[in-house]
């Protein structure tokens, strides 16, 4: 009699325990993934035409086309404009907003960075960050500039990447 008691009561209790376990390791996994999210948005390669000097092979994702620039330097910096969007916002399946702005050259001495080659990139929205920004002002956290910067190595393969706050380099 006792034990049945018992069983009508811990297994409705063990079942539901177990639900709420999984409830909340899937939404942690869920919250990670979205706050995580990365997006490749190109592809860059360097070749050796001088001494510190490139000729930069840049494929934006999704294109077939490579465009082909000359650099002088020994680093590069990619610039970005990024509208941020509040966490929920995040979660409920926003990714942050990005317009490339340029890609340009560095040197590793201040004193070296007489000639800076500049590459303006074209990808501009319809609305701007700030326009968009403010038309979505619930959701919107902050419109802000983003750089991501290296150093230039020979027949190295970049990948530039989007994050949910900024720009991310990888070789």
């Amino acid at each position: 009699m006792l034990f049945r008691r018992l069983r009508r009561v811990l297994l409705p209790t063990a079942i539901l325990t177990m639900g709420v376990i999984m409830l909340i390791v899937g939404s942690n996994i869920y919250i990670f993934q979205r706050l995580s999210d990365e997006k490749l948005l190109a592809e860059l390669e360097f070749r050796p035409l001088g001494q510190q000097r490139w000729q930069l092979a840049y494929r934006p994702q999704g294109s077939c086309q490579t465009e082909l620039y000359h650099f002088a330097g020994q680093q590069f910096r990619v610039d970005a404009s990024f509208l941020k969007w509040r966490s929920w916002a995040n979660l409920l399946g926003l990714d942050a907003r990005y317009r490339l702005d340029r890609i340009e050259s560095r040197f590793r001495h201040i004193d070296d960075d007489q000639i800076v080659d500049r590459i303006e990139l074209s990808e501009t929205p319809w609305l701007g960050l700030r326009g968009f920004a403010l038309l979505m002002w619930p959701l919107a956290d902050t419109v802000y500039g983003s750089s991501a910067y290296t150093d230039i190595a020979s027949g190295r393969r970049y990948l530039l990447y989007r994050s949910q706050s900024g720009l991310l380099l990888r070789s």
